[in-house]
């Protein structure tokens, strides 16, 4: 299956975080980043960008595919992947027997990022 054709990809999320400066010196970090999915067999495209980025810094953070249901309060993750910064990721999901739902984890030295996630969806042949 080829991924290339930008019509078929919608978007699935988009979450903007950003702290302070002084929130940062005082030990805030930002928040981890969560959005689901309702069909295991998904392929996602996931980009992450930062205006407050180094240009020298290339780490975007860390995809984490976790079990169980978004409200529990411990992840139990069965897989993780590296985003780079400012480059598009294929993330494509396998089946899963139970519910399933992704965090997103950016560095600690980030003040600002944003996460976008699209899905590729191939309309139905008539």
């Amino acid at each position: 299956m080829s991924y290339d054709n930008d019509a078929y990809w919608v978007a699935h999320a988009q979450i903007d975080n950003e702290i302070s400066d002084e929130d940062y010196l005082s030990g805030l970090r930002l928040p981890d980043m969560v959005f689901s999915s309702d069909d295991p067999q998904d392929t996602f495209r996931v980009t992450v960008f930062s205006v407050r980025a180094k240009p020298t810094w290339w780490l975007g953070g860390t995809l984490n595919r976790c079990i169980g249901a978004i409200e529990q309060e411990l992840d139990f993750v069965s897989g993780s992947q590296v985003i780079p910064l400012n480059e598009i990721t294929l993330v494509r999901i396998g089946p899963a027997s139970q519910e399933t739902y992704f965090k997103f984890k950016p560095p600690f030295w980030f003040l600002q990022c944003t996460l976008l996630v699209e899905r590729y969806e191939v309309p139905p042949r008539e």
